[in-house]
């Protein structure tokens, strides 16, 4: 199974989580004997090893990668189900020797019965040369706690819980359109709500788009009353030119139970020029990528030449002339060796400005080779007892 996900990871890592990871200090040459610092490249690997050792069922194995004092609460946590993580988003702090690390994977949330993107946000410490997540007393989003808390509700009180959801909240609409909206701007719009009664209920938005913003709202929860609002803005920097069509849910909690409510949104993304993919990535051995750059204006568009700041691609066929409503395919070769990491922007440049676009700017990243996870047999009972009781942390190879 390591493959697959590791390929499926490559593919889909993130742009922007790629580019928020420019803020984590790069070691540089250290004295003599000095423990190095916190590393890029070995948080990376640590957060990939230890999502397939969860995603491969060996909990044990990857309570190595959990800080000390979190492990007792980490075996005895249950894990639901869950397939496909990737990392959408890196967040430094404390001077690169923390990061808020969001995997998102995907996960079937009864009522529901297709799988939903499940956002996962873990923080993450360097101590003693070596990056461990820290597991907190109260679950996270992904986990289940396996002992204590509250006494499970009945199904019947679970139903009779459902049946309040649906006799108290009332939303104005579910098809929400925004129209067209010219690149890179956003365009908003109001869904009302009246929820009955004097308890406020928990809210939570379930594969939502890309870049779909909320506001009005000072916490996750619908309050009493009504009738009240929720704005939501869709961002298209990071859409290309077309359609938008994408369905979402918002969940509705109430005292254990929960209600889903099916949402449809649409809208139209203009760009004068747009390509696909909108950003490239090369991983491992791959020395070339092509590029769709479409003219959807109703001039010609020229593109004369390019730029980039290492100088390590070269993009044919240029000059290029593309007609109103026409498409152009570039290539996109590495002519030189990058650095691991490597991350720039390419640039195209137009002969003339088409709708105020001088040109076209693709994201370039140039992805490291991942090492294998190596995991060796299963732990005896007494290997696990003896982790509990705080022995030394195992060091990952």
């Amino acid at each position: 199974m390591g493959t697959p996900f590791r390929s499926v990871v490559l593919t889909i890592f993130s742009l922007t989580a790629m580019t928020l990871i420019l803020a984590l200090p790069r070691p540089s040459c250290h004295a003599q004997g000095k423990a190095p610092g916190p590393s890029l490249d070995r948080l990376v690997a640590r957060v990939l090893n230890y999502w397939e050792l969860l995603l491969q069922g060996k909990k044990l194995q990857a309570m190595s990668y959990v800080e000390e004092t979190g492990r007792p609460d980490f075996v005895a946590r249950q894990m639901p189900s869950f397939s496909e993580p990737r990392i959408v988003r890196l967040d430094p702090a404390a001077g690169g020797r923390e990061v808020l690390v969001t995997v998102e994977v995907k996960r079937t949330i009864p009522p529901l019965r297709a799988p939903v993107n499940w956002p996962v946000t873990e923080r993450w410490v360097f101590q003693k040369g070596e990056w461990f997540v820290v597991v907190p007393k109260a679950s996270p989003a992904l986990f289940s706690s396996g002992k204590g808390g509250q006494s499970a509700a009945s199904a019947e009180e679970i139903e009779a819980r459902k049946r309040t959801i649906l006799e108290r909240v009332r939303f104005d609409r579910t098809e929400i359109d925004l129209g067209t909206i010219r690149k890179p701007g956003s365009a908003s719009a109001p869904v009302k709500y009246q929820l009955a009664g004097d308890e406020s209920m928990d809210l939570e938005f379930v594969n939502a788009p890309v870049d779909l913003m909320v506001r009005g709202m000072e916490s996750r929860q619908l309050k009493p009353g009504g009738p009240q609002s929720i704005e939501l803005e869709l961002l298209t920097a990071n859409y290309p030119h077309g359609k938008v069509e994408q369905e979402f849910t918002i969940l509705v909690s109430y005292r254990g139970a929960s209600v889903p409510y099916q949402f449809r949104l649409s809208a139209q993304v203009y760009a004068a020029v747009s390509c696909m993919p909108p950003a490239l990535a090369f991983g491992a051995g791959e020395k070339e990528k092509d590029v769709l750059v479409s003219n959807n204006s109703s001039s010609e568009v020229r593109i004369d030449s390019a730029y980039s700041e290492s100088g390590g691609f070269e993009i044919t066929p240029l000059p290029s002339a593309i007609s109103p409503g026409q498409a152009v395919t570039l290539r996109v070769k590495l002519v030189k060796p990058l650095s691991k990491n490597h991350r720039e922007r390419l640039e195209l440049h137009f002969g003339a400005a088409v709708e105020d676009m001088q040109g076209l700017t693709i994201p370039v990243v140039v992805q490291p080779p991942i090492q294998p996870v190596k995991s060796g047999p299963e732990p005896t009972p007494a290997q696990i007892e003896k982790l509990l009781r705080k022995a030394p942390p195992p060091r990952s190879p």
